[in-house]
């Protein structure tokens, strides 16, 4: 998606959830793996849920 300085709602839904796929395709240590479920359902998740909407279900790497 380009930088194009203001995005739809949509949008904006889309790439958190993207950004959701993409950390739970991160390959890490044990350290890593809890950093990514923070990541995944505190910090992404919770954004989704203040805008009315769902997270996508993601597999974290082992």
């Amino acid at each position: 998606m380009e930088n194009k300085g203001m995005y739809t709602k949509q949008e904006v839904v889309e790439m958190l959830k993207d950004m959701q796929r993409e950390t739970g395709e991160c390959v890490g240590f044990f350290v890593g793996q809890v950093s990514q479920l923070w990541v995944i359902k505190d910090l992404i998740e919770k954004r989704l849920n203040d805008m009315g909407e769902t997270g996508v279900e993601v597999r974290v790497s082992k």
